[in-house]
């Protein structure tokens, strides 16, 4: 009986040492001191492309795309007007306009500015310059869930609290909030210490069932695990400077000095973040050179390159802004486009001079689409 009381105990021991070992943070390093090559094949990483053309007519002009959301059958764009003005606009797969989502305006029940939009059950939230609100599937003001006139451009929600992604400005790192607009907790990492370095491209991704917070003036790509910020990437430039270590070390407080002194110091970081269960996909710079780096989650192959050549279709590439489970997503400018195809109309392949004879130059964005396979 002893003998197995006893047995029994460190049966218990051991899968509680089990467990705790599996619910342990893994932190995993990527080296950007490989040299890049100068040019790969698209069809090095992609196995397909696939074209959005967005309509265009008179009340759905886009002027910049800032942010791309895939929800179900919806494409959600934040549209860039102007210095601090943006809107929301809502088109289907294939590309049909269909509305502008909410109304743009400083009223309470208005959209001013929105940073963000995510989806919430069958709703959606919104945080814009002011406030996080709840609007339903149609665009329809429904409630205000707290003022956040602070520092961001980008938030998520677990469903029973919401978090604002505040990176390196105050009160940074993270904010906590009950639904009901109660400020529970600010969150931040023991290190850095630095604040009030904010870059564009900020961004939050959920890959492998959690949150991953970056920022271009971290080395570290940080995830939340039991109500604390922990790393999960590290992004590691060996010798070189980078601006995490730039900030740390500057001494100057007056904006301009430091400014200044930014611009006459060669610095090394990534410069976007997209990451979805399989890959991760960045882009970032040494010293004043940018490249892009493709990397393999489940079988840790890489790819470093400079240019990349479109042959699946002889067309053109750009930067990717959003990664979906499948696929990059990149905005491309229509007169860049017809322009590519004026100098390689003999080489065009049949699906991007089909796109091209179906475009003009003042049209809107084409959304490409190239499906990750390596």
């Amino acid at each position: 009986m002893k003998l197995l009381l006893a047995s029994l105990v460190i049966t218990i021991v051991l899968a509680s040492c089990s467990q705790k070992k599996s619910e342990a943070p893994t932190f995993t390093s990527i080296d950007f001191s490989i040299n890049a090559v100068q040019s790969i094949n698209l069809s090095d990483f992609c196995s397909s492309i696939d074209y959005i053309t967005l309509e265009t007519k008179p009340n759905c002009i886009i002027n910049s795309i800032w942010q791309i959301k895939f929800f179900g059958d919806s494409i959600f764009i934040l549209n860039e007007l102007g210095w601090n003005m943006s809107e929301i606009m809502v088109f289907n797969r294939s590309g049909k306009f269909l509305s502008n989502f909410g109304q743009i305006g400083s009223g309470p029940e208005e959209i001013d500015n929105p940073r963000d939009i995510i989806k919430f059950g069958d709703y959606y939230l919104i945080w814009d310059r002011e406030k996080v609100a709840e609007f339903d599937k149609t665009g329809k003001f429904k409630r205000k869930l707290f003022n956040a006139f602070v520092h961001g451009s980008e938030f998520f929600t677990d469903s029973k609290n919401i978090f604002l992604y505040h990176a390196t400005e105050f009160p940074g790192v993270l904010t906590k909030y009950e639904l009901n607009g109660t400020l529970i907790d600010t969150l931040k990492p023991t290190d850095p210490k630095h604040q009030n370095t904010s870059f564009e491209n900020e961004n939050v991704v959920f890959a492998d069932n959690e949150f991953h917070l970056f920022a271009p003036a971290f080395d570290t790509v940080w995830t939340i695990n039991n109500n604390r910020i922990i790393p999960k990437y590290f992004l590691d430039f060996k010798d070189e400077t980078t601006l995490e270590e730039f900030f740390k070390t500057v001494t100057y407080n007056d904006p301009m000095h430091r400014l200044s002194a930014l611009n006459s110091t060669p610095t090394s970081n990534v410069l976007t973040f997209l990451e979805n269960d399989n890959y991760l996909f960045l882009k970032y710079k040494r010293s004043k050179s940018s490249s892009y780096k493709i990397l393999n989650k489940k079988t840790n192959q890489k790819l470093d390159f400079t240019n990349c050549i479109n042959n699946i279709d002889n067309g053109t590439f750009g930067n990717p802004i959003a990664i979906t489970q499948k696929e990059i997503i990149i905005p491309l400018e229509s007169i860049k486009i017809l322009r590519h195809f004026k100098k390689n109309t003999s080489l065009a392949k049949a699906k991007f001079k089909e796109l091209c004879e179906s475009i003009k130059e003042d049209s809107n964005p084409i959304i490409m689409l190239c499906k990750l396979d390596f």
